[in-house]
């Protein structure tokens, strides 16, 4: 489930940054873990998580700490599900969306 959870994460967490909501909600696949991310006036992402305040960044500096943790997680992981798998296709389209959303060749 956390590759799916990941690919959601980079997909909602990529849609909000682009676009005007307030707020965006990352609830992990079979579980009830979430992190919420809210816009501030001043253009800051607050994350919380269970209510409490665990990062305030720039836009790019969520991004970043997003997609680096990501690209780790499979760096290390994507190699153990077969090439054709549907859960490792999706991360790595789901990578290459949030590259290209931060602006970065593949």
């Amino acid at each position: 489930m956390v590759y799916l959870t990941v690919t959601s994460l980079l997909d909602g967490l990529r849609t909000f940054l682009s676009g005007k909501s307030r707020s965006y909600e990352s609830t992990a696949v079979d579980s009830s873990f979430s992190l919420t991310f809210t816009r501030g006036r001043d253009g800051s992402i607050e994350t919380r998580c269970g209510g409490a305040l665990i990062d305030r960044s720039p836009v790019a500096g969520v991004a970043a700490a997003v997609h680096a943790a990501a690209k780790r997680f499979a760096d290390a992981h994507l190699e153990q599900l077969p090439p054709d798998d549907a859960g490792r296709e999706d991360l790595e389209h789901a990578l290459a969306d949030f590259e290209r959303f931060m602006g970065r060749p593949r």
